[in-house]
Formats: C-alpha cells, sequence, structure tokens
C-alpha cells in the first residue's frame, strides 16, 4: 500500500479528457458566432418567401434593411442584394434560388 498523496497520470488525463468534451460542446454556442445564424436565418426567410409566392399565387416581399426582394408565382424574383451577417445573399431573377456570396 502506498501513502503518497497526489494524483495517478491516467486520473489527470481523464479529467482532461472530460473538461474537453465539455468546453467543446459549450463553447461554440456560447462563442456568439451571430453572424452565421442571422445570414441562416434571412436565407430561411427568403426561402420560405419563394415558396408562398408559388404556393398562395401571389407576389411576396420581403425587406431587410434597405434592400428588398419580391417573389413572384412562378417562381421568379427581383431585386437584392441583401447583406445578413457581414455576407451577401443574392437571388437568381429567372430561378428564385437563393444564394450566398
Amino acid at each position: 500500500m502506498r501513502d503518497e498523496a497526489g494524483f495517478t497520470l491516467i486520473e489527470l488525463l481523464v479529467v482532461l479528457a472530460v473538461l474537453a468534451l465539455v468546453a467543446g460542446l459549450l463553447l461554440p454556442r456560447a462563442g456568439g458566432d451571430d453572424g452565421a445564424a442571422a445570414m441562416a436565418a434571412l436565407r430561411a426567410r427568403l426561402v420560405a418567401a419563394r415558396e408562398t409566392a408559388m404556393r398562395r399565387a401571389r407576389v411576396v416581399t420581403v425587406t431587410v434593411g434597405e434592400g428588398e426582394v419580391r417573389f413572384y408565382p412562378d417562381g421568379a424574383a427581383r431585386g437584392g442584394p441583401l447583406a445578413a451577417g457581414g455576407r451577401i445573399l443574392t437571388v437568381d431573377p429567372l430561378l428564385g434560388r437563393v444564394m450566398v456570396r
């Protein structure tokens, strides 16, 4: 029997591995990559507006800041580009596809 105080190398490595795992799970959420989240939210909003225009057979307008995009019942779009999260979203005028630049 050993009466030495302290931790073994294995115990220290296990604790460090658990801390790294917890930090890896929590830090990206707390890190605040709001730019990517804002861009993803705007892209989803534009895609939903296009689908609504086609489904309801009416023009749907999305306004962000000073930019504006209109989606038409045939799937076409006019307007843009829109800025979100430091990136630019454009809409293909013929197909209405939302693209990130």
